[in-house]
């Protein structure tokens, strides 16, 4: 929960700046052409797109785009290896707390550690519940001066309030804002009556009370975010340009209409009568020299206001790039520039426990291809993003798997539901998952919830070998170097395979297949093994992967927490092959480097490989 939520807030202000750098270059280009009725409207619709992005960011459909996947610099490998082997040992550890949940098949619990991601959430909710409460204490504020105030009939321009708490103009309120002026406005001019009255009408009317309201609660919700406390605070200019504007067209005298702001804001600055932030208030002394140069250069454009025309057009524009800004993917274009020719061979490293290591460099390791040593040109640490198809294999007619409010929840299946959590657990943010029933990745965040939608993991009574061939064509756009497939089933009758059936599922050398299952009930007692077990079993030593048979269902949440743990703490070695007969078989073989002072550590990797045709 806490790692999904903090990738999807960084997701999203990644995103936001992009929305906003767009609006940036679009004012940019319009230079002294642009209006502050323009700029206004322009800077409320990245703040309406932060929102929306906030809130909506997991169902909007994804919009894949392919780029060229490019090999690691091989620089950094140079670097890695600079530290000699004693150092990379010395490193070493057993896996940790990516494997919180991590289990064997009989159920016993690893290690935790300090729940970061959780902490980090912690602290994100107490901020902004402190910030929302202090936007509410405001709104408080404004009400109660709002109400405490006198409504003025009798006078020139009538249809404001008089209240003796403020010491400048203000527009007060949301949904329904009223003018309020200062108890002192029976001695002002006409003119300056007018004047006021003009701007103060021109927030109300142009809803830029809500628009504030939406863009301080963006900054409550933003509040690590540099670029939500910068809209706050350039909306609020831009608003009271805009009424300037407004004021200006009416008036048609620029020196007037200065003389006035300045006279206003110097009377603020010789009060000691509080300003209230929560409303529009035409002077302060905040922006007060931006808005005469502003008024005083004639070369600048002046906006009565933007037409339906111009708010049709503005829609028209701002709605597809919110779309496109939420939902492009980033996915890794294969082919003969990705990875330079790179071969990509996932590892796994264990102790003399079977436990999990993590924490070495590429100097650990030594690739070869048919007994001749090959350079490692890209190296991925263990704990990365990864790139995982799920399938659920069972054989069972009506068989399915859905998301409810709670979990996962599986019919007629038998599968346990923590099992299905124990797999799940096991992922982090920026992790993306593929179902052949969906047909595309989806990120974590989105996984979930898209269940309902799509219905399922896995056709009932699908065949396995085609669903893994189709996991197999969609690791071509996953975007992550951690790539595997993992089956999980339970009972079922055998499934009838050839060996030209291995050779083709486990043709990518850089996806590793895992699988585990449980025998089904047959007469109150448990069978030997499920029926998909002898291809698993095949298909995952092939690849390098792992096949856990479970002795019952709850033995198969401890097995699947396991590999869940594999997958994450897979290393990844980049090799160039020498150029040979394409389906021609070589061996593979990668070894560790001696481990001086510390126990023997094993390194399991796919033992051959099929050359890409």
């Amino acid at each position: 929960m806490g790692t999904a939520w903090l990738g999807h807030m960084t997701d999203v202000s990644v995103r936001s700046l992009a929305l906003a750098g767009l609006a940036g270059i679009f004012l940019g280009v319009l230079g002294r052409r642009r209006t502050a009725v323009l700029a206004h409207a322009v800077w409320a619709s990245v703040v309406a797109g932060m929102l929306v992005l906030f809130l909506a960011a997991a169902v909007i459909p994804p919009l894949p785009v392919r780029v060229p996947r490019t090999a690691a610099a091989p620089a950094r490998v140079a670097r890695a290896g600079s530290g000699g082997v004693r150092k990379v040992a010395a490193e070493a550890r057993p896996a940790g707390p990516a494997d919180t949940t991590a289990q064997d098949a009989t159920g016993t619990g690893a290690r935790s550690t300090v729940p970061w991601a959780a902490m980090v959430l912690g602290l994100y909710g107490v901020v902004t519940a402190a910030l929302l409460a202090r936007l509410a204490a405001g709104m408080r504020l404004v009400w109660k001066l709002r109400n405490g105030s006198a409504r003025v009939e009798d006078a020139p321009g009538a249809g404001f309030r008089e209240s003796t708490a403020i010491v400048v103009p203000l527009a007060a309120g949301w949904l329904r804002p009223v003018v309020l002026l200062p108890d002192g406005w029976r001695s002002w001019s006409g003119a300056k009556l007018a004047a006021v009255l003009l701007h103060e009408r021109a927030h109300i009317e142009r809803r830029d009370s809500l628009v504030a309201l939406g863009a301080a609660v963006n900054r409550c919700l933003f509040w690590f975010h540099p670029l939500a406390w910068w809209l706050e605070r350039h909306l609020a200019l831009v608003a009271e340009q805009a009424c300037d504007e407004r004021c200006l067209w009416a008036m048609q005298d620029r020196e007037e209409y200065a003389s006035l702001l300045v006279e206003m804001a110097g009377e603020v600055e010789a009060s000691s009568g509080r300003i209230y932030r929560d409303a529009m208030a035409m002077a302060t002394g905040s922006h007060i020299r931006q808005r005469v140069d502003r008024i005083l250069d004639d070369r600048r454009r002046i906006s009565r206001g933007m037409t339906r025309a111009g708010w049709a057009a503005l829609l028209a524009a701002a709605m597809p790039l919110i779309y496109v800004t939420g939902a492009t993917r980033l996915l890794a274009q294969q082919g003969a520039a990705a990875n330079a020719g790179a071969i990509l061979v996932p590892a796994i490293v264990t102790d003399s426990y079977d436990r999990l290591v993590t924490g070495l460099d590429v100097s650990a390791f030594h690739v070869f291809e048919d007994g001749v040593e090959q350079p490692v040109v890209e190296f991925a640490e263990s704990g990365g993003p990864i790139s995982v198809a799920v399938i659920f294999e069972t054989n069972h007619p009506g068989s399915d798997c859905v998301y409810e409010p709670g979990g996962f929840q599986c019919t007629f299946s038998g599968i346990s539901p923590q099992a299905i959590a124990a797999v799940f657990n096991t992922f982090h943010a920026g992790d993306e998952l593929f179902t052949p029933g969906f047909g595309r990745w989806l990120p974590l965040t989105e996984f979930a919830p898209a269940i309902n939608v799509i219905g399922g993991f896995m056709p009932p009574n699908a065949n396995l070998l085609e669903q893994i061939d189709a996991a197999l064509r969609a690791m071509a756009t996953a975007r992550n170097k951690h790539k595997a497939i993992l089956v999980l089933g339970y009972g079922g009758a055998r499934t009838a395979y050839s060996e030209d059936d291995v050779n083709r599922l486990v043709r990518d050398p850089d996806v590793v297949i895992y699988g585990a299952g449980a025998p089904e009930v047959i007469n109150g007692q448990y069978g030997p093994e499920p029926g998909t077990a002898p291809l698993m079993r095949e298909l995952a030593a092939r690849s390098g992967g792992r096949y856990m048979t479970a002795r019952n269902l709850e033995g198969l949440r401890g097995a699947a927490a396991r590999i869940g743990m594999e997958i994450r703490n897979e290393f990844v070695l980049g090799y160039r092959s020498a150029g040979r007969n394409g389906g021609e078989v070589r061996n593979l073989e990668v070894k560790l480097a001696p481990t001086r002072g510390l126990p023997p550590l094993h390194v399991r990797a796919r033992p051959s490989r099929i050359a890409a045709q």
